[in-house]
């Protein structure tokens, strides 16, 4: 969505630093030919970002004499996405589009005088950018409405909201990546979330749980006028609430609507992060399930078929499977659109689908040809044939999960011994062994953590870590991690 936001320099800015940081020295001729840019202009956008990364501490610089760039790369060795979101949140702050619509969707309704003093424009020309928002999200079934001189997003209800709610992660994402540092500080301000689930949350996840509960209180207007009369959907999506309970029951009866729940339900379940937690609470779920929804024995027959026609996943995790599946029905009947796409960003949105998957299968091919017939399944056949591709990439994600390589790091301190088993442990806690082993000696890890100076005798990716205890280096590892990962499997 970002894009949409962006001037077209701004965008071969960001484009220029991740030539620059893959290569580390980037060749001017060839950066001015792949960009179709003049040198002169080349030069401009290194020094805008120069300018920009001079404002943080310890931001690497880029030297632009000769005939190449060369990255110069700081003593924390920031990481690109870090970077990156630096720069993105430099251009979006200055986009009125984006405050604008931003504004509007952390307030819900906004009114027209406030946006003209915090915006300072004259109404004619707040009420332009207007019509050219609603141009971009025209397709996507989302609109900005002037009545009685408020301002607010329109469009089904639960489009509205789920749109709102991964705007408002990605911004956190962006604006709040260093402020949002300290796990202590985010469980205070959840008061309603269930205690069973914070060890099973990471620090991302928190803070989705945290907007997740702004969202329930901006919304509970709505949410008590709308009716949804889909009564299988409604069945699971009790039974998933009353099961999962992500927050606290005193929390919905505060807002005394189950409709609250649901789409909380609906929210958590597709867009967070699997965690182990999410994955094992999916599991119990489907084993228990409403035994006689006819949309739920449908899904499975469904689930069961894929399995037999490509066989790929172990029968342990086979309810996961169908849980998955099931709940990818689901959001289609809940959502006009899959609004996911709109905020699809390797670099800012690291836990988002990859993109680079091997194409170990083609769904739409199995479909076509029959080899899978989906008139077997008349009452989900037009949930599968809506988007095709949304399914093709569930299936594989999980084909990618059973057919990884899990990444090696190796954990070695010196000054603190006891913090290196406490972050082994922590580390246990977040990422399955699937996921992420640890290395016994150097030459076996595709990652080394350390608070020694350098390591030597490895290719693996270095990561000094000199300040225990400290959020932000934490966050900094996990994302690299994850960078890691993706790397090594996909790419």
């Amino acid at each position: 969505m970002f894009s949409l936001f962006l001037k077209k320099n701004e965008v071969k800015e960001l484009t220029v630093l991740g030539q620059i940081i893959n290569t580390k020295l980037s060749d001017k001729k060839e950066l001015c030919d792949e960009l179709d840019i003049s040198r002169s202009s080349l030069e401009r956008y290194v020094e805008n970002i120069n300018s920009i990364f001079d404002q943080e501490e310890s931001f690497p610089t880029f030297d632009t004499k000769g005939s190449s760039i060369k990255y110069i790369p700081d003593c924390n060795n920031t990481p690109i996405n870090i970077l990156a979101v630096t720069l993105l949140a430099e251009y979006l702050s200055n986009s009125l589009n984006y405050q604008l619509l931003m504004t509007v969707i952390l307030k819900r309704r906004a009114s027209l005088t406030s946006l003209l003093d915090e915006l300072s424009v004259s109404e004619s020309y707040l009420l332009q950018h207007i019509s050219t928002i609603n141009k971009i999200f025209k397709k996507n079934h989302i609109q900005l409405r002037v009545v009685n001189k408020q301002v607010y997003l329109d469009g089904r209800l639960p489009d509205v909201i789920l749109f709102s709610y991964l705007a408002i992660d990605s911004h956190n994402k962006i604006f709040h990546s260093k402020t949002f540092s300290s796990s202590k500080h985010s469980v205070t301000n959840i008061k309603n979330i269930n205690p069973n689930f914070l060890n099973g949350l990471s620090l991302i996840q928190l803070l989705r749980a945290e907007s997740l509960q702004k969202q329930a209180v901006l919304f509970q207007n709505d949410i008590q006028d709308f009716t949804y009369n889909d009564s299988d959907v409604m069945e699971i999506l009790k039974a998933y609430t009353d099961h999962k309970e992500l927050f606290s029951k005193e929390f919905f009866k505060h807002k005394n609507n189950d409709m609250v729940a649901l789409m909380i339900t609906q929210l958590t379940t597709i867009v967070f992060t699997p965690s182990d937690v999410e994955l094992a609470q999916l599991r119990i779920f489907m084993q228990k399930v409403v035994p006689n929804n006819q949309l739920v024995k449908e899904a499975a027959a469904f689930t069961e078929e894929l399995v037999d026609k490509i066989d790929f996943i172990h029968s342990k995790d086979l309810d996961v499977f169908k849980g998955g599946i099931l709940f990818h029905i689901i959001y289609q009947r809940c959502f006009s659109t899959d609004y996911r796409k709109l905020f699809k960003n390797e670099i800012i949105l690291e836990d988002m689908y990859p993109s680079n998957r091997n194409k170990a299968f083609d769904l739409e091919k199995l479909i076509h040809t029959k080899t899978i017939d989906l008139n077997q399944f008349p009452l989900i056949k037009n949930d599968i044939l809506k988007d095709i591709p949304f399914f093709h990439d569930y299936l594989m994600y999980t084909f990618s999960y059973h057919s990884n390589v899990p990444l090696k790091i190796l954990v070695d301190f010196e000054s603190d011994i006891p913090f290196e088993y406490a972050l082994k442990h922590h580390m246990k806690t977040i990422f399955s062994d699937d996921y992420l082993q640890h290395a016994k000696a150097s030459e076996k890890a595709d990652i080394i953590v350390s608070d020694k100076l350098y390591y030597t005798h490895s290719d693996a990716y270095f990561m000094h870590y000199p300040k225990l205890d400290n959020e932000e280096l934490l966050a900094r590892l996990f994302s690299k991690i994850g960078e890691l990962y993706i790397r090594k499997n996909y790419q």
